[in-house]
């Protein structure tokens, strides 16, 4: 299988200028280790496995953040996320004015598709631009950790089905994203059991079955030898390393590498590479196998050609900064160190202390001098205008009729910025209780995950994501006037992230019979919900009770 020894069918044929087919798969949540080509369990990644012995292996890339929607914006522009200003999943919009991946491909004659399996990539956050098939709907549900998703199954399906509709008019360029490694861990019993009910590798392993699959299709339909492949994953899972059950918060390789492997069509033969890459080399690897000159300006760059000098490669997480009130945290790696800057730098020396346990800031200034200036100049390099999902001048107003100062949109500051904000790598303990309390709260443990979360307040008066986890627990369990002002400072603190306090405050405020505000409360809920779907019948019954009859049929009728 996947070998390019086979003989082209008409369908599956390249332009005639012998432009090859690019396929990028994206990988979610998923470590290195955990797959055969880096040491994990053969019997997990088969597929992965048997892809890499024709493909180049880079054994150090890393994302620019362990985030879905700020590293896939990075693969697809080449730019890193200061620069294409998408810093956290939900928050911000890829601008218009960005150059996509599937842009040029699509102005070069390729035919385009996308099919991703995560809320966090929907098309309102922008990565649909150039693409004609952009295949992305997704139900939201009310748990407070699970994004909604495609299974990777249904994924494969919408991918082999669009290519089998392909003809040999243009070559064709396809994503397809695996969301499936991705709490919570849910594999099918056949993988759970393989993997000795170790539910990650067991959704690891799923994945890696649904990407054979995908891989044998064009290996029938006579595709494969005109098919040049790069896999790439977004980021990594903590699994418990460094206090973190999950990613997101902190810039520890343990969710910081991804795997990275580039097959180039009609190749024999494996190599692997050591040098640091990023993510944000996608772009121009991918335009450097369709044989398109790369656009100047980019941070990425194509990893198959020869690199003239020594490399460092930019990292992030801006959620502490966004959603828990720290400061932001970013870094530089090269080839033997990797330097963090927040309000309390690290520096860590990889090849002796590839696990950061020991900080050496104070030991090493000379690199700590060199990284940063090498982190200030991605901060000084020209970023496109920010696109933010903030509140616009309408949704402002509504919240200040509401009571809430509305800040609207936040600039990202620099890390390099003085700050008083306690560093995420700080604040590790309120972040594993945190997470604890949520994964309670997701199933159906209200008062234990109120029990957690409530010591944490005191010393995190300016975190909003806690007083929203919060709010939702102690509605939860039926204390509603200790819930109002909880979800009121959760929207307070960040009005551009947590709109989904409006449903709860309306329900709050229907309970305790304060039925006026459970209607603005409601009407908020309608107009910022991703889906206001299950706010439309208590807020029409809520009208109806109150007697405003013709408000309820006037607003259904504007429904349709």
């Amino acid at each position: 299988m996947f070998i390019a020894s086979l003989t082209l069918s008409p369908a599956c044929s390249p332009a005639p200028d012998s432009a090859p087919h690019l396929l990028l798969i994206t990988l979610d949540t998923t470590n290195p280790e955990a797959l055969g080509i880096h040491g994990g369990d053969s019997e997990t990644s088969p597929s992965l496995d048997r892809l890499a012995r024709t493909s180049v292996v880079f054994e150090n890339a890393r994302t620019v953040a362990p985030l879905t929607t700020p590293a896939h914006a990075s693969m697809l522009t080449g730019l890193y996320p200061p620069r294409h200003t998408v810093r956290a999943n939900s928050a911000t919009t890829l601008p218009d004015s960005a150059e996509t991946l599937a842009e040029i491909l699509q102005d070069h004659g390729w035919r385009t598709a996308a099919f991703v399996s995560a809320f966090v990539l929907n098309r309102e956050y922008g990565l649909d631009q150039g693409f004609e098939i952009y295949d992305a709907s997704f139900e939201v549900s009310g748990a407070l950790t699970a994004y909604p998703e495609h299974s990777a199954q249904e994924v494969t399906d919408r991918a082999i089905a669009w290519l089998s509709q392909q003809s040999a008019a243009s070559p064709w360029f396809l994503w397809v994203h695996y969301f499936s490694p991705h709490t919570p861990y849910s594999p099918p019993v056949k993988f759970l059991k393989t993997e000795d009910d170790n539910p990650y590798l067991g959704e690891v392993a799923y994945m890696d079955d649904e990407i054979g699959r995908l891989l044998h299709h064009l290996d029938r339909a006579d595709c494969w030898s005109e098919t040049s492949v790069v896999v790439v994953g977004d980021h990594g899972e903590a699994l418990g390393r460094h206090g973190e059950d999950t990613h997101g918060a902190f810039v520890f390789d343990s969710t910081l590498r991804v795997p990275f492997l580039v097959h180039r069509a009609g190749s024999t033969t494996g190599s692997r590479i050591t040098s640091p890459i990023s993510v944000a080399d996608v772009l121009p690897t991918v335009l450097g196998l369709a044989g398109i000159p790369v656009p100047d300006g980019l941070d990425g760059r194509d990893v198959l050609q020869p690199l003239e000098d020594s490399r460092t490669v930019y990292f992030e997480s801006y959620l502490g900064h966004l959603a828990w009130g720290w400061s932001p945290i970013a870094g530089m790696v090269d080839d033997s160190h990797k330097f963090i800057q927040s309000s309390t730098p690290e520096l860590y020396e990889l090849g002796s202390d590839p696990d950061e346990t020991t900080n050496r800031v104070n030991q090493d200034s000379e690199t700590v001098a060199q990284l940063r200036i090498a982190l200030a100049d991605v901060f000084d390099r020209p970023s496109l205008p920010r696109e933010s999902r903030s509140a616009d001048a309408r949704e402002v107003d509504a919240l200040k009729a509401l009571g809430y100062p509305a800040s609207g949109a936040e600039e990202s500051p620099s890390p390099l910025d003085p700050t008083d904000r306690p560093s995420p790598h700080q604040r590790v303990r309120a972040y594993a209780q945190y997470q604890r309390a949520r994964g309670l709260f997701d199933r159906g443990l209200f008062e234990d995950a109120v029990a957690l979360l409530e010591p944490l307040l005191s010393e995190n008066d300016s975190n909003p994501a806690l007083w929203f986890a919060y709010g939702a627990a102690v509605a939860s369990v039926g204390r509603f006037e200790e819930a109002i002002p909880a979800l009121q400072r959760a929207v307070q603190l960040r009005p551009q992230e947590f709109f989904a306090a409006f449903g709860m405050l309306a329900r709050c405020h229907q309970e305790l019979g304060q039925l006026e505000a459970a209607i603005d409360h409601y009407r908020r809920a309608l107009e910022t919900e991703p889906d206001p779907r299950p706010f439309i019948e208590p807020y029409v019954s809520l009208l109806e009770q109150l007697g405003r009859h013709e408000e309820a049929a006037r607003f259904l009728q504007e429904l349709r």
